[in-house]
Parts: C-alpha cells; structure tokens; sequence
C-alpha cells in the first residue's frame, strides 16, 4: 500500500453483500474506506458501487460522499435507481462503467446507465469519460 500511495495509484477493491456488509466481512465496502482514509493519495474503487445490493450500496455512498479518493463502479448494479440515488451525493465523474461480464449481462449494465433518469454529461461521464479521467 505504501508503495501505491507513493505512486498515487488505483486500487479496485472487490466489495460485495456478504454479511450485509458487515466490517468481518472480507468484501465489506467498510475495509475500501479504511483504505481510503489511510492512503489519501490512492484512488480506491468500490467494484458493485460497495455491494450491489441496493442498501447497502445506498450506505457505501453515503459513507464514503466526503472522500475525495472513492470512487465507484457500476458492476453488478441492476436497477438505474442506485445510480441516480448515488448521483444525489457524489459527482458522476467519480462513477465508472463496470459491466461484470460473464456474471452479469454487459448490455443490461449498459441499458442502467442508459435508462437513468440523469443527465447526457453524467451518462458521458460515466460510461467512458471517468475512466479515461482516472487513468490520466
């Protein structure tokens, strides 16, 4: 981690629903923030925007809104809902287009983005526009 930090790199971490989330889980959403905090130069990406289950995705964002270095991928999400409650909290550029291909459809993650009810510059940002941002 500290040589991540030194080269301010990104780290997907795999966050899931296992124990809703809970800190003794090894996916919780809660360990990307522990990470965020403590290598403030690391750009940290939640993958299933913290857990793909709407709930606990709707706490991942909530918790981690004033980290400047969170960032979250749209894997796994399968209701445009989660994506315009996130929009309410952070910036679109901190969202990326993740499909989860082969688990999930890339065409039904690509028609939640779509089918959003948000602008055409989030949409943008989204689907390609945060990534090429990130990777600068």
């Amino acid at each position: 981690m500290e040589l991540l930090s030194q080269k301010q790199g990104i780290l997907l971490v795999h966050t899931g629903r296992y124990k809703d989330a809970a800190i003794e889980s090894n996916t919780s959403y809660l360990h990307a923030i522990d990470v965020a905090r403590n290598y403030n130069k690391v750009k940290v990406i939640m993958a299933h925007m913290g857990g793909s289950d709407t709930t606990i995705a709707k706490k991942a964002i909530v918790d981690s809104k004033e980290l400047s270095n969170v960032y979250f991928d749209t894997s796994g999400i399968t209701t445009p809902h989660v994506i315009e409650y996130a929009l309410k909290y952070i910036d679109s550029r901190k969202i990326i287009f993740g499909s989860d291909e082969p688990w999930c459809s890339f065409r039904s993650m690509y028609y939640n983005i779509i089918d959003a009810n948000i602008d055409d510059d989030s949409k943008a940002n989204i689907l390609y526009e945060s990534f090429n941002r990130l990777v600068e």
